[in-house]
């Protein structure tokens, strides 16, 4: 009976999965047509580099040599989604792109662009993050020179991770990391405004629940990490995952390495957060300084308390022993 319960619950996680790919692939499709009607506003683009719109189809042959290739290109999408080789060339195309472009790039705008990235979606969603391979994550990696496109690569790899395995949780986060560093190269800097703020909660959240350390530990070392780039009301959203919902469990951890990693959050982290100046004339800036006064002052008090802790074991440590004689 346990064992048909087990496989009914991870037939609905995958469900919910799939479901999740689905929606991320959707929101893709909708994000593609309006940066394809905002691209036209830029002619400038074409202008500036016409070495990447003037390409021109030289055959020596008839029509039938012409008509055999154009029939050639239409089978290139479908092979796309099926051939090993096709992340290289993928990246190949988006490098060369960056070499000779002049000026702000519009990817957009670049001819057949947009079919190579659904075609790298739909094969990564096909896969768990642990059978992402070299190729297909650098090509991913290359891709997001167009930094509006980390929003769609991170949803899909969150749903198709496993939040029990620690192997797969440990590549998931593995990549986000490398993925943030491509479009925030320095701690500080912002991630993208359309990022999934909110699906990256919900998963910090999950992982901090779980109740093996490597996850726990590898969780914490990835908040340390990024929380740097994440700023506004998501900030002092995880601010408060950390002082109010998962506190005392990771605060007061078994294991001396998730504490010791906590408390490094707490002090070196949150505690920079800082107090923005804000206007007194409306009674939502009022709120919003009152609660920002309230978040830091918990955040001090919660700094000192870890420093005073590790002063008193110092200072209760045993001397060590006389050498003999």
């Amino acid at each position: 009976g346990g064992g048909g319960g087990e496989e009914e619950e991870m037939s609905e996680n995958e469900k919910k999965a799939r479901a999740g790919v689905a929606l991320a692939l959707t929101s893709f499709i909708k994000f593609r047509t309006k940066e394809m009607k905002n691209d036209r506003k830029f002619y400038t683009f074409f202008d500036s580099n016409p070495s990447l719109f003037e390409w021109t189809l030289w055959v020596q042959g008839g029509g039938d040599m012409i008509q055999s290739l154009k029939d050639r290109i239409k089978q290139i999408k479908p092979q796309m989604a099926k051939d090993p080789s096709s992340f290289r060339f993928v990246s190949a195309v988006v490098c060369h792109v960056c070499q000779i472009a002049d000026g702000d790039i519009r990817f957009g705008l670049v001819p057949g662009y947009w079919t190579l990235v659904e075609s790298v979606l739909g094969r990564m969603s096909r896969y768990k993050c642990v059978e992402y391979t070299e190729p297909m994550v650098q090509c991913i990696s290359d891709l997001l020179q167009n930094k509006k496109l980390l929003r769609f690569f991170v949803e899909i790899v969150l749903y198709n991770t496993d939040s029990l395995d620690p192997f797969s949780v440990d590549k998931c986060l593995t990549l986000l990391e490398e993925w943030f560093m491509v479009v925030a190269p320095d701690m500080a800097d912002p991630l993208p405004s359309n990022m999934c703020f909110s699906l990256l909660y919900g998963a910090i959240d999950t992982l901090l629940q779980q109740t093996h350390f490597q996850v726990l530990l590898k969780t914490l070392t990835f908040v340390y990490m990024n929380i740097g780039r994440i700023y506004g009301k998501w900030r002092e959203k995880y601010c408060m995952l950390l002082l109010e919902r998962r506190f005392l469990k990771l605060f007061l951890h078994w294991h001396p390495e998730i504490r010791s990693i906590f408390h490094k959050i707490l002090v070196y982290r949150l505690n920079r957060l800082g107090i923005k100046e804000v206007s007194s004339s409306s009674s939502s800036s009022s709120q919003s300084s009152s609660s920002s006064k309230m978040l830091e002052h918990q955040l001090r008090n919660t700094a000192m308390r870890v420093v005073e802790m590790n002063v008193a074991n110092i200072q209760t440590l045993s001397p060590p022993p006389p050498p003999p004689f």
